[in-house]
């Protein structure tokens, strides 16, 4: 029981670490949230429009606002965030059903995930702005695996 709770005191004390810089962002100083649009287009690997894809932003892991995209593949996601805090902000597209992978895209990754190496080099990055227009490709697993092999991304353990 001891050794359960010695591994536990760690977790709980980062969550309410994290906890307490949430609800100070929101009190009222001067970390105000801002308005945010992200659009875009989603496509297979071959150019056709891939409609019903989840897209999803989060921040520190708290789900922001989510979108499907239509028939079209476009996807408009408005959403609100913190401009200057030191906060982990990432996009997923997420399709339903299928043998495509879902794509995790970074738009700001804080100094303890960098130093933690929580995300992986391999992940795309993409500059976080107010008005953002990300067009992606959803690949298949092989595709990716390759792709990542060019990119020489992956670690041999």
């Amino acid at each position: 029981m001891r050794r359960y709770i010695t591994l536990i005191m760690p977790l709980v004390a980062l969550l309410v670490f994290t906890g307490t810089q949430f609800a100070s962002a929101q009190s009222g100083t001067g970390m105000e949230r801002v308005p945010g649009v992200m659009s875009g287009t989603i496509t297979d690997e071959g150019g056709a429009a891939l409609s019903g894809i989840n897209v999803k932003i989060f921040e520190e892991g708290l789900l922001l606002a989510e979108a499907v995209s239509g028939a079209d593949g476009n996807y408009y996601l408005e959403f609100e965030f913190i401009p200057d805090i030191d906060w982990t902000l990432l996009t997923w597209f997420v399709p339903e059903e299928g043998d495509l992978l879902p794509n995790i895209i970074i738009l700001r990754e804080s100094l303890r995930s960098k130093d933690l190496g929580l995300w992986s080099p391999c992940l795309q990055r993409h500059e976080l702005k107010a008005r953002m227009r990300f067009d992606t490709v959803l690949l298949t697993d092989d595709t990716t695996l390759k792709q990542m092999s060019e990119l020489e991304c992956l670690e041999d353990d």
